[in-house]
């Protein structure tokens, strides 16, 4: 079961291994009375001989390929040109589509995020909206291949789609027009004359240079940052790893274990590269994901930072990209399970906050925001309890450094 519309948004993976497998019948596991390819082989040959009708020999190949990666994972796919082409895109943050990321979660369509910029984003869309229909079509677990083919073939035409989204007990109508997003991983936002907030929007070829420009870009007087990967879906595993060891001065960020030799890494902080100091606070949400939880437990459990918000969405499983057949074609295949630091599969459970924040409750007071003078930062604050709260805890910890001295 196809889970992930990559046709709609980032299709973006833990890290790529540019392997072209290759078995020669030495190395075999099989004789050829086990060999696994057999019963398929056979039952190709067969249709093809005495079905009553004529077929198509690659489509029953290809659906037989999708029901191979469907008995897999979520995660697993097959790539053809085009979604290949789109793949690269969207690795250097360019998109064509409505702009949600979604997965299959406790058997409900669910959307993982809204690209920021984007048609979804605009409607209003949130992490944790459940998908209940497709252009009035139901979403059922044995229809919602179907339903992610049309709506790729409606992203391609340039066509609209309604979902009908289920989300706090009520039933909610968006249409979406597809269009070009472009995503920039990197913004900042100076909140306070000593804080700035850094967003990560997800983790592409050059995330984690854009994210160094912007530290570059600091005043010398800078002492918090605020890192906010709320609604952050994920992306390539090295471009975390760097940010995290941005942070880390040593000791482990992240761990992968799978079935062939390189997909069993243990990734260390390098003590030769300069670590930025700066009070730390990440900010976590039920849209952050996949490397977006591993930067997140990285900098939790190596005690560099505080995380605030909600509980993330769980990914916890790395795809690489390998070459297939015929030619420019690729399988998306899960291929190892990240651990963080302190060994914890964080797989369908996802990263608990250090302080959970509701964003629903109301704000207990409202004495610090009343210290902010730009009025854009203070509508923020209002709105924002998550980011609120990072500032409050900043605010405490600043005046007790200044008892302390």
């Amino acid at each position: 079961m196809v889970t992930i519309i990559r046709y709609l948004c980032a299709i973006l993976i833990g890290f790529s291994l540019g392997i072209t497998v290759t078995h020669s019948s030495q190395d075999s596991k099989f004789t050829d009375d086990e060999a696994p390819f057999s019963i398929l082989n056979d039952v190709l040959n067969s249709v093809s001989q005495f079905y009553v009708d004529d077929v198509d020999i690659a489509q029953l190949e290809m659906a037989a390929v999708e029901g191979i990666l469907t008995s897999l994972d979520p995660y697993s796919d097959y790539l053809n040109k085009d979604d290949l082409a789109v793949f690269y895109d969207n690795s250097k943050g360019q998109y064509f589509g409505y702009g949600i990321e979604v997965s299959i979660k406790n058997d409900l369509l669910t959307i993982i995020t809204p690209l920021a910029n984007s048609p979804a984003a605009a409607a209003g869309i949130q992490a944790g909206d459940v998908i209940k229909k497709i252009n009035n079509n139901p979403v059922t677990l044995a229809e919602v291949d179907k339903l992610l083919l049309s709506i790729k073939q409606s992203s391609n035409d340039g066509l609209p789609i309604e979902l009908e989204i289920y989300r706090d007990n009520q039933s909610l109508l968006k249409r979406l027009l597809p269009a070009n997003i472009m995503v920039a991983s990197v913004t900042s936002t100076t909140v306070t004359e000593d804080t700035q907030l850094i967003k990560l929007h997800n983790f592409n070829e050059d995330t984690s240079q854009q994210f160094e420009a912007a530290l570059e870009q600091l005043p010398i007087t800078n002492k918090n940052i605020i890192l906010d990967l709320r609604n952050n879906p994920g992306g390539l595993l090295r471009e975390a790893i760097s940010i995290a060891d941005m942070f880390i001065t040593e000791g482990t960020i992240v761990k992968t274990s799978g079935r062939f030799k390189y997909a069993n890494r243990e990734y260390i902080a390098q003590k030769n590269k300069v670590q930025h100091q700066q009070q730390l606070i990440v900010l976590i949400n039920k849209g952050s994901a996949s490397a977006a939880e591993v930067l997140a437990a990285a900098l939790q459990e190596n005690g560099r930072a505080k995380l605030i918000g909600q509980t993330s969405f769980g990914k916890g499983t790395v795809q690489s990209v390998l070459p297939s057949q015929p030619a420019g074609t690729a399988l998306k295949l899960t291929t190892a399970r990240y651990y963080t630091p302190n060994k914890n599969d964080i797989h369908d459970v996802g990263i608990t906050p250090d302080i959970i924040v509701d964003p629903a409750s109301k704000m207990e007071n409202r004495s610090l925001a009343t210290k902010i003078t730009d009025p854009v930062i203070d509508m923020m604050l209002i709105e924002d309890k998550s980011l609120f709260k990072a500032l409050e805890i900043l605010n405490q910890q600043s005046n007790l450094i200044a008892v302390n001295n």
